[in-house]
């Protein structure tokens, strides 16, 4: 995402379903399919009546049809475009889960912020990421369907 955001194309429909793990373990987004170039401003405005993937959306997507960079977030369990506008316009943001660190969160939490002027870069992200990986003393765990598989102590 670091790799398009300076190329100045959005993606638009970032899931986990759209990225892929090579046998090398890096990942690899996929699915262009609603991707396009954005202008030297940094903004798409959608004009046309095509459908969008609306959970995977921001507040000024859904809003006022307006994308940027820092416009794919993922809403699962929303039920239709007007009600997330709704509880996003009301400042509900998805809870933490329990597996991820407070850390882990306040960067993701940072991602949502309505005003996607102060949303980090991908760029600051991956960097956080790095200071994390780099610094931070953590046990990783895998999980699968919500069981402990296995504890990998990192750092």
């Amino acid at each position: 995402m670091q790799h398009l955001e300076e190329r100045k194309c959005i993606h638009r429909d970032l899931a986990a379903r759209n990225v892929f793990i090579d046998s090398s373990k890096v990942a690899k987004v996929g699915d262009f399919g609603l991707a396009r170039n954005i202008s030297d401003d940094g903004l798409y405005i959608k004009t046309s009546c095509v459908k969008i993937p609306w959970r995977w959306s921001s507040l000024e997507s859904l809003r006022d049809r307006v994308y940027t960079s820092k416009s794919d977030l993922p809403y699962p369990d929303i039920e239709s475009p007007l009600s997330l506008v709704s509880r996003l316009s009301t400042g509900y943001r998805m809870p933490r889960p329990h597996q991820c660190s407070e850390e882990l969160y306040t960067l993701m939490s940072s991602c949502w912020i309505e005003n996607p002027l102060m949303r980090p870069s991908f760029t600051d992200i991956v960097n956080q990421l790095e200071y994390l990986l780099r610094e931070v003393k953590r046990t990783y765990i895998n999980i699968m369907e919500d069981e402990i598989t296995s504890r990998v102590d990192l750092k």
